[in-house]
């Protein structure tokens, strides 16, 4: 069953911390992930224009690999790197390990944890089969794919905003590079006007 663990709620804040650098350890959290400017963007059109078709292994289809081969310090991984082959639930992104993050290398809690998080999601929506828990689970990820989608169109218009705002200051900037100039060459001309009059003067 593919989850949504690997999918971001927002932008992440980097943070002094003292974790390992292996991504398998267990000490570390989602928030002690770096934030990458690039990386956020190169999700967000991912999400907005989807290509037509995915590929990727299926969660199910191999062995997840060992978490040490990716260092702490490479996350966010682009998303082209080679090592992330396995399919996630958003078309096109592909994950370094079977429901790993969307960042790359494994999700970081601990087995009985994750164990915990299950046993909650059953109890709060009341769900006694299986037929349930898979209508729920699939519910629960196409609305928080939307909710992604929302949070990524919201991102890419303050990016094309910002890209506006910094059109306009480099133009401003421009404009007032020009006027500068010209002040200075009136200033230089009118110094020049007055030591010719002085000049005339004295020689009189």
């Amino acid at each position: 069953m593919t989850t949504l663990r690997n999918m971001p709620t927002a932008p992440l804040t980097p943070e002094d911390t003292n974790i390992t650098d292996n991504v398998g350890d267990s000490t570390w959290s989602l928030e002690d992930i770096p934030y990458d400017e690039r990386f956020e963007n190169d999700v967000m059109h991912l999400v907005i224009s989807p290509p037509h078709n995915s590929s990727g292994i299926e969660s199910s289809e191999a062995e997840a690999p060992d978490p040490s081969a990716i260092s702490f310090t490479e996350l966010p991984l682009p998303l082209s790197d080679a090592r992330r082959v396995y399919r996630s639930p958003i078309p096109g992104l592909l994950l370094t390990h079977p429901d790993g993050l969307l960042h790359g290398g494994p999700y970081p809690n601990t087995v009985s944890s994750m164990s915990e998080v299950a046993q909650k999601f059953v109890q709060c929506h009341s769900i006694s089969t299986s037929e349930q828990l898979e209508r729920r689970v699939t519910h629960e990820i196409e609305a928080q794919k939307e909710l992604l989608r929302q949070r990524m169109r919201a991102r890419e218009e303050a990016v094309e905003n910002n890209a506006r705002v910094d059109r306009e200051l480099a133009q401003l900037q421009a404009q007032r590079e020009v006027e500068v100039k010209i002040e200075k060459r009136l200033m230089e001309e009118a110094r020049e006007k007055r030591e010719r009059r002085e000049k005339r003067r004295g020689g009189g």
